[in-house]
């Protein structure tokens, strides 16, 4: 799966989670932030959350990515297999509940989850205009604010990826989805995710 991925160059160059030679130090973005603070731009950074991200991924919308990356046949099949028929229940003290069937949901403790996770949020960077960094589930997107229009096309980004939540049946975790001012001059705009 991960060489097919890599030969035809299918995952986000803005993806650093779970890609090989990438890892938390690429993600970070400390340079382009004192860059900007060295022009003497301010900049916004809005750091996107979304509400239990492995948890929440449709198994037939990530089937349909897949797909879409060109996966077919025999290792589809077997990953439909994996994700079909999954089960889950609670068990706390002698309290056992009943046996649910799982629709969602990559598994956070397998080899495979992470890489199905990224497959599903790539095409994230393909809807927004401004610089997008991802580690897995954590999205951020840099604005510099060098025109008038940077702070209105981020607050564009950010109904964008809203719009993708909605799309492919994600949510955002808005208490935990901020925005991050950077520089002496303020922005003045009050982000909106919906």
């Amino acid at each position: 799966m991960v060489n097919h991925l890599v030969e035809h160059s299918l995952i986000s160059k803005n993806q650093h989670g779970f890609v090989n030679k990438k890892a938390c130090v690429t993600n970070l973005s400390i340079d382009i932030m004192s860059k900007a603070l060295s022009d003497k731009i301010s900049m916004d950074v809005a750091f996107i959350d979304f509400s239990k991200a492995f948890d929440m991924v449709p198994h037939k919308r990530l089937i349909y990515k897949l797909e879409a990356y060109g996966f077919t046949g025999n290792f589809l099949n077997w990953i439909k297999s994996f994700l079909h028929q999954r089960f889950q229940r609670i068990v706390m003290g002698d309290y056992v509940s009943l046996w649910l069937e799982v629709f969602s949901g990559v598994l956070q403790g397998s080899v495979l989850g992470p890489t199905l996770f990224i497959i599903f949020v790539n095409d994230i960077s393909d809807i927004v205009n401004h610089l997008c960094k991802m580690y897995a589930d954590d999205t951020k997107l840099l604005a510099r604010l060098n025109h008038p229009l940077a702070s209105q096309m981020l607050q564009t980004d950010i109904y964008n990826i809203a719009d993708w939540c909605k799309t492919w049946k994600m949510k955002l975790n808005l208490d935990k989805c901020k925005i991050m001012h950077i520089g002496l001059l303020q922005s003045g705009i009050r982000y909106l995710a919906e």
